[in-house]
């Protein structure tokens, strides 16, 4: 047989947005009511404090907005040395995920030097949202829509929008990404969700790996590790990646798995963990590390 000797690769990072408000809300309510107590746990008053807490569509806690400007810090400066320009981000529509990713796009594009041509280019994803989507008291609620979005991203050291694009969004421009909803998401749609976005995302790193451009090549050649790299930034939610990771482990396998079981398989991230993977087209995968949090220096920083 005929051994493949160029492997070219793409590098990859997964990363769950910072504390958001309804985290803060869901930790407290935990925390109040004694969760995981069975003799002490207040169900009625754990309910009643997260339904009039929760927000559809939070932004992040004081502690997020602190934990995404940390991973500003690091992950700019990584890409900076590591990743070749543009970097391209893939982004949840909601809210605590654009604020997560903001600090490090800034940096990114108040580099010094930085044409035009190397900004970021984002694309905002309106499949690659949470579980249970956009909604409040299990009502929907529309999300942002394209010009609420751009309005976020553009102002981060965009001259213009032509960086920034959108997939999955209806086309009506003013409606927002979850105007479909009909209410809270049910996990059997999360997981047909999540198997419809790990075909387009394979489709999208396919078509990065055919670029002849000299940023796309194969990383285990020695000469070439100081080289920079086309690098694919993906900032979402923990449950909905535990889903898409599951499907890059398990490929095509994967299957939905018990109904009714309240603990199933998944990935843990903390807020702002990151996962490094190395994707070398038609759906080969291979996982580098899970959740690193080595930007989150302090011990009451890490939540989630």
């Amino acid at each position: 047989s005929k051994i493949q000797t160029v492997r070219k690769s793409i590098r990859l990072k997964l990363i769950r947005h910072a504390e958001s408000g309804n985290n803060e809300v869901y930790s407290k309510a935990h925390s109040l009511f004694h969760w995981g107590d069975s003799e002490r746990f207040d169900e009625d008053g754990w309910l009643k404090y997260v339904n009039d807490h929760r927000s559809a569509d939070p932004g992040l806690s004081s502690l997020g907005t602190k934990q995404a400007e940390a991973l500003g810090e690091f992950l700019s400066e990584e890409l900076d040395r590591e990743a070749s320009a543009p970097t391209y981000f893939v982004v949840s529509p909601m809210r605590r995920a654009v604020d997560t990713i903001l600090p490090t796009i800034r940096a990114l594009n108040e580099r010094k030097h930085v044409k035009e041509e190397e900004r970021c280019h984002v694309c905002v994803h309106a499949l690659y949202h949470e579980v249970e989507g956009c909604h409040l008291k299990n009502k929907p609620a529309p999300g942002m829509n394209q010009t609420d979005l751009t309005s976020m991203i553009q102002s981060e050291s965009f001259q213009d929008s032509r960086h920034i694009s959108f997939v999955g969004f209806s086309g009506v421009h003013e409606e927002g990404w979850y105007s479909h909803g009909l209410g809270a998401e049910t996990r059997t749609e999360a997981e047909e969700r999540a198997s419809k976005f790990y075909l387009w995302l394979c489709e999208y790193l396919d078509a990065q790996l055919k670029d002849e451009s000299d940023d796309v090549f194969d990383a285990g050649v020695r000469k070439f590790h100081d080289k920079r790299r086309r690098t694919v930034v993906m900032l979402g939610h923990g449950e909905f990646m535990g889903y898409i990771l599951k499907r890059i482990i398990a490929a095509f396998g994967y299957s939905v798995e018990h109904e009714g079981v309240p603990h199933r398989s998944s990935m843990v991230h903390f807020n702002t963990g990151v996962t490094k993977l190395e994707y070398f087209g038609a759906g080969r995968f291979l996982i580098m590390y899970s959740n690193q949090t080595s930007h989150i220096h302090l011990p009451h920083m890490k939540t989630g």
